[in-house]
């Protein structure tokens, strides 16, 4: 894992996050609609991290997300977008 995201990062990196997701479908010639399951090898620092990651838009809704809490506390996600 090569980061670890803050609370007061999070915002910023969903907006990063979207960006890139769209870019890489369009340029696959994939519906930008098209929703799987997405995982970027980052961390958390912990839930309230993650709970201002997914409530940007747009947001993931009740079974859009998993996470799994590791043994320091710190949080992995796995988004569906």
């Amino acid at each position: 894992m090569s980061e670890v995201i803050s609370e007061q990062d999070a915002p910023a990196r969903k907006e990063q996050d979207v960006a890139t997701i769209r870019e890489q479908r369009l340029r696959e010639g994939r519906e930008e609609q098209v929703h799987e399951w997405v995982h970027y090898n980052t961390l958390f620092e912990n839930g309230d991290a993650v709970a201002s990651y997914l409530n940007m838009r747009p947001a993931q809704g009740p079974g859009e997300a998993m996470i799994t809490v590791r043994e320091d506390g710190r949080v992995e996600l796995f988004i569906y977008m």
